[in-house]
């Protein structure tokens, strides 16, 4: 039986063995120098795993890696001031409005014309159309307004093509379909947009205003009123005064809560939302309807000639002092006043 002791020492030395063996037998020394040669192996690797971690400690570590860390530069743009606009145009007139679509012979026209055009005292030019003022071609209804449905009474039996001043239909504020009407294109009893107006601009005054391009038969249809739909106060005398671009509608919704609605065009409106008020107009706001489409249109009540600017009467509860010069102007006697 052999005895073999071994004893370690601190771990920066290496580790002596001591073997007490018996010097005759070579089994025993070889078993002694295998495990001497072992514990040194151990020792030396250990001493390399230290000198590795202290020259990683001492290493200045790279800056972390954002492959999705994107910088965005964000710029602010005031908008510019709002600027109170002088335009005398909107009328408290009464119409009945729904957002169907319009007939399919109700073309639209661009409201830019290239030539000048003048009329006894009144010169105008032909501007773009107003940036703060967008265009439509329908109303706008996000409040989802529905007004009674209208039905026609048939075949409307115009022997010419129809005018809404001798229509049959026009007579009961019906306009024309083509399931009442044999004239298509041809009938004037129609919601259209006329190509014989634009949108002028007065040289002297800068204000707007609704100009005839060519001969006006009495009769014929101009435009639409379009605008905005709103719920507008039952009881007139709470509402707000008319400042303008808002025109009070006069049937009002169906069901338990009736309400009337008014066309806002301030921000949002057609051509006719520039015709100016006169007390002796060449033209008036006429309301008709079919089925669910319900509108108001501008319609002459004259021959008007090239030239010439369209009008129509506000009425009597106007928000500025007319300056029409008409004999007959119903502020004949305050025109020295200025505007309320």
């Amino acid at each position: 039986m052999v005895d073999i002791s071994v004893r370690l020492q601190g771990p920066s030395n290496p580790r002596p063995i001591e073997v007490a063996s018996d010097s005759t037998s070579l089994t025993k020394r070889n078993l002694a120098s295998s495990l001497q040669d072992a514990v040194g192996d151990t020792e030396r690797k250990r001493q390399r795993l230290a000198i590795g971690h202290s020259s990683l400690s001492k290493s200045p570590l790279p800056p972390p890696y954002r492959p999705n860390y994107v910088l965005h530069e964000v710029r602010v743009k005031r908008a510019a001031p709002k600027v109170r606009e002088s335009i005398e145009t909107s009328p408290s007139a009464t119409a009945t409005i729904s957002t169907s679509p319009m007939s399919k012979f109700a073309g639209t026209v661009s409201p830019r014309v290239s030539r000048d055009s003048s009329s006894g005292e009144n010169e105008f030019v032909s501007p773009s159309w107003p940036a703060r003022v967008v265009y439509l071609h329908d109303y706008y209804n996000p409040a989802s307004i529905r007004l009674p449905f209208v039905f026609h009474y048939g075949d409307c039996g115009c022997s010419d093509p129809c005018r809404i001043d001798t229509c049959r239909n026009a007579q009961m504020n019906v306009f024309c379909t083509d399931k009442c009407c044999v004239w298509e294109e041809l009938c004037a009893n129609r919601p259209r947009e006329s190509a014989k107006v634009a949108v002028k601009q007065d040289l002297e005054s800068g204000k707007y205003a609704v100009v005839a391009t060519a001969d006006l038969k009495r009769g014929e249809v101009l435009g639409e009123y379009l605008g905005r739909l709103r719920y507008m106060e039952t009881d007139r005398a709470k509402r707000p005064r008319n400042q303008g671009y808002m025109l009070t509608l006069r049937t009002a919704t169906e069901g338990a809560r009736s309400q009337r609605v008014g066309i806002d065009a301030h921000q949002l409106g057609g051509r006719m939302r520039f015709a100016n008020h006169a007390c002796d107009a060449n033209a008036e706001f006429f309301e008709f309807a079919n089925g669910s489409r319900h509108t108001v249109v501008v319609v002459t009540t004259g021959d008007i000639g090239a030239g010439s600017e369209v009008t129509v009467n506000y009425g009597t509860d106007l928000w500025f002092v007319c300056r029409c010069k008409y004999r007959k102007c119903i502020h004949a006697s305050i025109q020295d006043q200025e505007d309320p």
